[in-house]
């Protein structure tokens, strides 16, 4: 997928309230059908709350930032081109 986390949190988040709880994001991801890998990157990340939307983008941005073809990279992260 080539979606930038801004993009990811906007479409697969809609209708999620912050704060939320790591469960209440994940809920909202799976609700949405965000890709699996999204919400395997929220489900093995130790943050058990979201205090604002924010919070989810620094999540989905640290692992957009792995330079191309590092271990663990995931295709979403990918930029566009």
């Amino acid at each position: 997928m080539n979606e930038s986390p801004l993009d990811v949190a906007r479409r697969y988040t809609q209708g999620l309230d912050y704060p939320a709880s790591k469960e209440q994001v994940i809920d909202a991801l799976e609700r949405n059908r965000a890709p699996h890998d999204v919400v395997e990157i929220v489900r093995s990340k130790h943050h058990p709350r979201f205090a604002i939307a924010s919070d989810l983008l620094m999540l989905l941005y640290s692992e957009a930032s792995l330079p191309r073809g590092a271990p663990g990279e995931q295709d979403w992260a990918r930029p566009v081109r």
